[in-house]
């Protein structure tokens, strides 16, 4: 189970990293680039924190609740673009 969460992290961290090769591409890079760094650092980080540490580590119970917040930062990266392009 462990190796399935690192590997869905790394797939998140290549697929979401594509993103910032775009985010130069919209008329406000730096919000786009900005919510893609943060989403891949928090949601991705935190998986692989998540693996690495024991499961009785104090800092388990933050970085549970850290991912989700990645994940809406990768897709609020997500519908930047898309607002960008319907401009």
């Amino acid at each position: 189970a462990k190796i399935d969460a690192w590997r869905a992290a790394e797939r998140m961290q290549f697929f979401h990293s594509l993103l910032l090769l775009v985010s130069p591409l919209v008329p406000e890079p730096s919000v786009t680039g900005a919510l893609a760094l943060t989403g891949i650092t928090l949601f991705s980080g935190s998986v692989y924190l998540l693996v690495l540490l024991n499961d009785g580590n104090a800092l388990r119970k933050i970085l549970g609740p850290i991912t989700p917040i990645g994940g809406l930062s990768l897709a609020a990266s997500w519908a930047s673009i898309i607002a960008y392009a319907s401009w």
